[in-house]
C-alpha cells in the first residue's frame, strides 16, 4: 500500500522522488514494525507503538513519518479499503507533545579553515567533496539575480564580424 501511495504522489515530489527522501522515514522507522499489519488493522496504539522510540528524540522524522503514515491511509481509503482516517491523529494525541529540543551545530571559524583544508589530503571522495565545498561556498541551485543597485563600469567590445 505504501508503495501505491507513494507512486501517486511521485509527480508532486521533486525529481520525481528519485532520491528516496519521501520514502525513508516510512522504511526506517514504520514499516520495520508495521509492514506486515493489514492496512485495515492499523490502529492509533500500534502506530504509537511504532513512533514512541523516536518521538521525543528525532522528533522530525517522527513527524514525517505520521505526516506520510496518513497519506498511506488516505490513499488506502480511496481504493475503497476499510481504514480508520483518523488514526494518526489519535496517536499523535496518545503520543502528546514531543520534548525534543533541536540543537545548532556550531560552525568552524573562519580562523580555523586552512588548517582544516590542509589536513584533507588524501584524494578520497569525502575530502575532495569538502575541498570543493570549501572553495566554492556560495554554490546554489540557482544563480543569483544581479543586483539593479551595482553599477558596472567596464566596457563591452565588440567581435568583429566575419568577411
Amino acid at each position: 500500500m505504501t508503495t501505491d501511495a507513494f507512486e501517486a504522489r511521485k509527480a508532486e515530489l521533486k525529481g520525481d522522488g528519485t532520491a528516496g527522501r519521501w520514502l525513508s522515514p516510512l522504511n526506517i522507522h514504520v514499516l520495520p514494525k508495521l509492514g506486515r499489519v493489514p492496512v485495515t488493522d492499523l490502529d492509533q496504539r500500534d502506530i504509537r507503538d511504532t513512533l514512541a522510540p523516536i518521538w521525543h528524540t528525532k522528533a522530525d522524522t517522527a513527524r514525517k513519518a505520521l505526516n506520510r503514515l496518513s497519506l498511506v491511509l488516505r490513499h488506502a481509503a480511496a481504493l475503497g479499503l476499510d481504514v480508520d482516517l483518523q488514526a494518526t491523529e489519535k496517536a499523535k494525541a496518545l503520543l502528546g507533545k514531543s520534548r525534543h529540543v533541536p540543537k545548532n551545530n556550531p560552525s568552524m571559524a573562519w580562523q580555523d579553515v586552512p588548517n582544516f583544508y590542509s589536513s584533507l589530503e588524501e584524494p578520497t571522495l569525502t575530502h575532495l567533496a569538502m575541498r570543493l565545498l570549501i572553495l566554492n561556498p556560495g554554490v546554489r541551485s540557482k544563480p543569483l539575480p544581479i543586483s539593479t543597485s551595482i553599477k558596472s563600469t567596464a566596457t563591452y567590445g565588440r567581435c568583429p564580424a566575419k568577411t
